[in-house]
């Protein structure tokens, strides 16, 4: 898949499609400023809090040589899928990159959180630095779920991408599988129009 960087799409539209394809047609297609849920502005906050305990404490002792760092909200993009976000944490040592996601949940991480993990993955891989592994923390204690990026992880993110660049290009709001449950905590539920919450 090949795309111009005017069509490169977000990864955080991975999720969201994956909790709701409308949401991210909405997005893409329907030009107007959108409210923010508050559970949006808590896990900012929750982010901004574990960043400066990160700094102080990092997630890993890194022995002596490693060149070891942390960069927090680092941009990155993929030209070649067509992707783009802002990956929460990147450690980077003499050999390798390893993106990190910070997420105030305390459960095992979805489906749509490692393949948007992956996403921030395949943006920071190089020739020199391959990519094999993301991070996701979660909870107050920052318990650590470490993502191997497989063969079959990638072909499951490939094949979302597919279907979210199929469905923000299409003319029509896309059928939803979302229960009554995700509807009811959605910010886009004056779009949709044809559920009873």
């Amino acid at each position: 898949m090949s795309s111009d960087l005017n069509e490169s799409l977000p990864i955080s539209l991975i999720r969201q499609y994956l909790f709701c394809p409308r949401i991210p047609w909405l997005r893409q297609n329907i030009d107007r400023e959108y409210r923010q849920p508050l559970w949006v502005k808590q896990g900012k906050e929750y982010q901004e809090r574990r960043e400066a305990l990160l700094t102080k404490r990092p997630l890993f002792r890194a022995p002596a040589g490693t060149g070891y760092s942390q960069k927090f909200d680092v941009t990155v993009e993929n030209r070649e899928l067509g992707i783009h976000g802002q990956v929460d944490l990147v450690i980077e040592t003499r050999t390798e990159r390893i993106p990190v996601e910070i997420k105030m949940q305390t459960g095992k991480p979805t489906r749509a959180h490692m393949l948007q993990l992956l996403g921030y993955g395949l943006c920071l891989a190089s020739r020199d630095y391959p990519v094999h592994r993301g991070i996701i923390v979660t909870g107050p204690r920052q318990r650590r779920h470490e993502i191997r990026f497989t063969p079959a992880l990638r072909a499951d993110f490939l094949n979302i991408l597919e279907k979210l660049r199929n469905t923000v290009e299409h003319p029509f709001l896309p059928a939803s599988s979302a229960s009554l449950a995700k509807c009811a905590q959605c910010e886009h539920q004056n779009q949709c129009q044809d559920r009873d919450i």
